[in-house]
């Protein structure tokens, strides 16, 4: 996706059972990436957001991951101080006709899935209300610490000379499937941009592009600011750096 924008362009896809999709020619600007969107949330079953179906550490990740990227990043209501209540499947169809269709067609939509109880009636009025935001969260931890924490990717996303450029053609891309983990290096004119993301839930020793070895750290989603464990230790020249489960790393030449 950080490479090539669209996952399946051309290969085959076992869900289609086909070849799928194009190559992708267009600039990064024209392409939005996101973690999470209204369909996905509001066509589970249950609705759940990201904010209960992973950890805390593992939303700060995920919001990074977006970040990062040279494509328009979305972030869905509420995502960005980690909205508790559901996203679930609503409609208000006056003709008592369609209500019932659309009812009894979400059953049905479900009826294959193994997951214990029923989907929400999409007619009744306790749906919806389920679904409004809690605002007052924006007042109360951890949401407020989400919250600075979405403000503190988004100026570092605007003032850093590459990650302010959606220039998807200056970047390479490594993912090591053992270790669930991904380093993703950008760069613009003479600087350079290197991102250690670890997916797994234990440690993992990242290794620095050789070239890169004198980059400062300039972001750390385990620091205790964002609610994270400990803040990675300051890295010598030759070092290799320890990415603490479920966080990212940002490490920069800008400030050499």
């Amino acid at each position: 996706a950080y490479k090539d924008a669209y996952v399946y362009d051309g290969q085959y896809s076992p869900h289609r059972k086909k070849k799928f999709g194009i190559k992708a020619g267009n600039p990064g600007e024209q392409f939005i990436v996101f973690s999470q969107n209204h369909d996905q949330v509001g066509n589970r079953m249950l609705g759940e957001r990201t904010s209960s179906l992973v950890s805390f550490d593992m939303q700060k990740l995920m919001a990074a991951a977006v970040m990062v990227s040279p494509y328009l990043p979305m972030l869905f209501m509420g995502e960005e101080y980690s909205e508790t209540n559901p996203f679930q499947y609503f409609v208000s169809h006056t003709d008592p006709g369609l209500a019932e269709a659309v009812r009894k067609g979400r059953k049905a939509e479900f009826a294959a899935f193994h997951a214990q109880g029923e989907a929400p009636d999409p007619v009744a009025e306790e749906t919806f209300s389920r679904s409004k935001m809690h605002w007052e969260l924006l007042d109360k931890e951890p949401h407020k610490t989400m919250f600075r924490y979405y403000q503190a990717l988004i100026q570092l996303r605007k003032h850093n000379p590459v990650l302010k450029q959606l220039d998807r053609q200056r970047l390479t891309v490594q993912a090591n499937e053992k270790q669930n983990t991904l380093w993703l290096h950008r760069w613009y004119e003479n600087e350079q941009l290197v991102c250690l993301m670890n997916f797994s839930k234990k440690p993992q020793n990242m290794i620095l592009p050789q070239d890169e070895k004198g980059c400062i750290k300039i972001f750390d989603s385990a620091d205790p600011k964002w609610g994270g464990p400990a803040a990675d230790e300051t890295i010598s020249d030759g070092e290799t750096p320890i990415v603490r489960s479920e966080s990212i790393l940002i490490y920069s030449n800008e400030a050499r």
